[in-house]
């Protein structure tokens, strides 16, 4: 769930995914998105250590997200409101929760290309179902990884793989040191597994059954599939950076169904043997 600040005030995006909570903020300036998170009686904004957080009434964040969702699961919202408290980002009472905010803004004289913002890009490009990638890499420290949905076959000779990891993921630098990596092509039933591995400040492989591929990145039991490549080339793609691997080794199990996302919820491949 992504909660997204304007002049326009305060919208909710992908208010299914509750396997995070995050803040984006269009607006110039922390006072801006303090004016417009009051104004939506959310909450307020404070500043500890030099960085600004979003505090959000939970009640009222609940409110928006059951009334934006068709697909609003209780349990769900609970999930991740025990995981927060488990890190420490909610009061003793549960009533307020923190989140971190990240600017967007476009540079003076840098025009975004049209009349939309970011919410409605993400929204609009949402119509384009994909598969769920977790890509994976063993290092000295341990295991590492991190869920992608931008992900693509790109040569078949050379035999080449391309994915775009968020240039402020903190798993990537990691991967991109050693070098080896795996991708993981997730089942229809590892959505759990997707959302681990999307949240950050958590071991992301407790409790999941892997086995070593080639070159010792893991292999995620019950994906569909397991593409062992090297990084070969690393360009940067805006607010995201553009990989490209050479495929060593890759295998799969056709029993298991793909995962799929479209429009900011889970899916599964229909048959026409499913109508």
């Amino acid at each position: 769930m992504r909660l997204q600040i304007s002049e326009q005030g305060v919208v909710v995006v992908d208010p299914e995914d509750l396997g995070r909570l995050s803040v984006e903020s269009i607006l110039p300036n922390a006072d801006d998105d303090h004016r417009q998170l009051v104004a939506a009686e959310l909450g307020t904004v404070v500043e500890t250590s030099g960085e600004h957080k979003a505090i959000l009434s939970t009640a009222r964040l609940q409110s928006l997200v059951s009334a934006s969702s068709a697909r609003y699961v209780h349990a769900d919202w609970t999930a991740m409101l025990d995981y927060s408290a488990s890190r420490g980002w909610t009061d003793p009472a549960r009533e307020r929760v923190q989140a971190h905010i990240t600017r967007s803004v476009p540079d003076a004289g840098q025009p975004r290309g049209g009349s939309f913002d970011g919410g409605h890009f993400r929204s609009v490009l949402g119509h384009f179902a994909s598969g769920i990638a977790v890509i994976t890499a063993a290092t000295t420290d341990g295991p590492v990884g991190f869920t992608c949905q931008s992900f693509s076959s790109l040569s078949l000779e050379p035999p080449l793989i391309a994915f775009m990891p968020s240039r402020k993921s903190t798993s990537w630098p990691q991967i991109e040191q050693v070098g080896q990596l795996c991708v993981n092509i997730l089942s229809a039933e590892q959505q759990q597994i997707a959302n681990g591995f999307a949240m950050s400040g958590r071991n992301k492989f407790d409790g999941v059954a892997y086995l070593p591929g080639h070159g010792g990145a893991p292999r995620l039991d019950r994906a569909c599939a397991w593409i062992d490549a090297e990084v070969e080339n690393v360009q940067e793609g805006g607010d995201h950076l553009i990989v490209t691997a050479r495929v060593r080794e890759l295998t799969s199990d056709e029993t298991m169904e793909p995962l799929i996302f479209h429009r900011g919820r889970y899916g599964r491949v229909m048959s026409f043997d499913d109508q």
